[in-house]
């Protein structure tokens, strides 16, 4: 697989390189066109709708569920939907420290590009506009540049047939899973025999992605689970720490404090108000 070539838009500087900027997800309108010149980065999901998009005056693009584009600083962006197939977008704007004209090149290879699986990055991008409009934590904006990075890199692979690209594919996977039942015993050698990869290659992707372990990620799960049955139930504290597999409610609420920045029931009172 061609290396990314560049000195700011790879593993580890790309990270550095990149400023993340808004999330955006537009849902779909009867009236939507887009008619706009660049002054950043922007990155598009097609969650759905059919549509044309005109890049430049010269580039022409169909819109299509589970496609990808890239638009860079100067980009004229011209894009319309079909009758009776309204567009809707996950939009990331994003900034670069510097873009060659080789690493331009190599971005536009990306655009139009059809995911392989639209259920993995329907997840990537929900997961990135939640990061983005999270009330709370305590890494929300490096998480973001974090995530963006791992997108961007992921597609590049993906469109090179990567296999690093199909073992994240299935990292997605466990991090579902993950998020769906928080309180199972979770163990860093049980995600890693069902990635595939080796250890080190595991503790990578997973940091690439996320800028987290995987025990900080299982806990961010359980307490993003706590948050939402202590706004939604009447549920005690107790009660919500042993129905996630905690032994000691003290304890729980020591790591819910250190993610959320308040205690459970501070957390509680200050939703209800």
């Amino acid at each position: 697989m061609p290396a990314f070539p560049t000195d700011s838009l790879n593993e580890p500087g790309f990270p550095e390189a990149v400023r993340a900027g808004k999330v955006y997800f537009y849902p779909a309108r009867k009236d939507w066109s887009f008619h706009l010149r660049l002054t950043d980065c922007d990155l598009w999901y097609v969650v759905g709708g059919r549509g044309t998009l005109l890049i430049n005056q010269d580039l022409s693009a169909d819109i299509a569920p589970g496609k990808v584009f890239i638009f860079l600083p100067g980009d004229l962006v011209i894009g319309h939907q079909e009758p009776g197939q309204p567009v809707e977008v996950y939009a990331v704007h994003f900034s670069v420290n510097r873009l060659a004209a080789t690493q331009r090149k190599m971005l536009r290879r990306i655009n139009g590009h059809e995911v392989r699986s639209m259920a993995v990055w329907s997840n990537r991008f929900t997961e990135l506009f939640g990061i983005e409009n999270r009330a709370s934590g305590t890494l929300p904006e490096r998480q973001k540049i974090h995530l963006l990075n791992f997108l961007l890199i992921s597609l590049w692979q993906e469109v090179c047939d990567s296999p690093w690209s199909r073992a994240g594919v299935r990292l997605d996977q466990v991090l579902d899973e993950i998020r769906r039942w928080p309180d199972r015993s979770w163990t860093v050698q049980r995600l890693i025999k069902t990635v595939g990869v080796p250890e080190r290659t595991f503790y990578r992707i997973f940091r690439n992605a996320l800028e987290l372990s995987p025990q900080e990620f299982i806990l961010q799960a359980r307490v993003e689970r706590a948050a939402l049955l202590l706004e939604q139930t009447e549920m005690t504290v107790s009660e919500i720490a042993d129905d996630l597999g905690y032994e000691d409610a003290a304890f729980f609420s020591r790591q819910f404090k250190l993610f959320q920045g308040i205690s459970p029931q501070g957390y509680r009172k200050n939703r209800r108000k």
